[in-house]
């Protein structure tokens, strides 16, 4: 698997623009989408566009767990 740095570049598709755009990896703090917390400083793809988050690598997922597990109790 590869393993991204923060200002690589890509190409996704952002749900809100409703298009193919360029994006960065880029480090940003992205809440739940239930409103019970926030993870903070992860890797994130972020729209070059609207900046908004339109993904999340693979290397991110133990950082979203252990917030998960801590707004879970």
């Amino acid at each position: 698997m590869n393993k991204y740095k923060e200002g690589e570049s890509t190409k996704a598709i952002c749900e809100n623009c409703k298009a193919l755009v360029n994006a960065r990896y880029k480090v940003r703090d992205v809440p739940f989408s239930d409103g019970r917390g926030t993870v903070k400083d992860i890797l994130a793809i972020v729209c070059g566009n609207c900046e908004r988050v339109i993904g999340i690598p693979h290397q991110s997922t133990p950082a979203i767990k252990k917030a998960f597990e801590k707004y879970d109790k």
